[in-house]
């Protein structure tokens, strides 16, 4: 098997693994778990992708290796998304 249909197999597993978790879920706490799952995902992503010395995900999966405003961008948005679940959720009990 190709790389290309591996990664794709893999992309396509993932993505079934995740609908499955999030479906489970009440939904303000699911939408809540995506938004946080996206930037974190697309923080790690940016510091992959610009890694001259290419040490891949398990490298950059620990945060405390991110530099301060890659964390902060990451951590801001996951913040508002949390408060406002939590200001949702309490607005309409």
């Amino acid at each position: 098997m190709n790389k290309n249909i591996k990664d794709i197999l893999t992309h396509s597993g993932a993505a079934l693994v995740m609908m499955i978790v999030l479906l489970v879920m009440p939904h303000p706490i699911a939408v809540t778990v995506a938004v946080v799952m996206y930037w974190y995902g697309w923080e790690l992503a940016q510091r992959i992708s610009k890694d001259i010395e290419n040490r891949g995900v398990l490298y950059w999966w620990n945060i405390a290796r991110w530099n301060d405003q890659a964390r902060l961008e990451f951590m801001i948005p996951s913040i508002v998304a949390i408060a406002a679940v939590n200001i949702y959720v309490i607005v309409t009990l």
